[in-house]
């Protein structure tokens, strides 16, 4: 996975389901920007199972489950 530069997409999902947290918990002045940089990621997030995925964990997090990750 990781020679193959597949890991990057974990990465990057991982990076998104924090942000997201983040964004709701304690991102005052910067929800807006989480929110463009989180629609941005998920953009460039070439698997469309993972990019599911990602969706399906950032609902869950949005109902306010916490330590979600892929």
């Amino acid at each position: 996975m990781a020679s193959s530069g597949a890991i990057k997409d974990y990465c990057s999902a991982n990076a998104v389901l924090t942000l997201k947290e983040y964004q709701l918990d304690s991102a005052n002045g910067s929800r807006e920007a989480c929110k463009e940089a989180i629609k941005r990621e998920l953009g460039g997030i070439s698997d469309k199972s993972l990019k599911s995925g990602v969706e399906e964990r950032i609902l869950k997090i949005e109902a306010g489950e916490r330590d979600i990750y892929y």
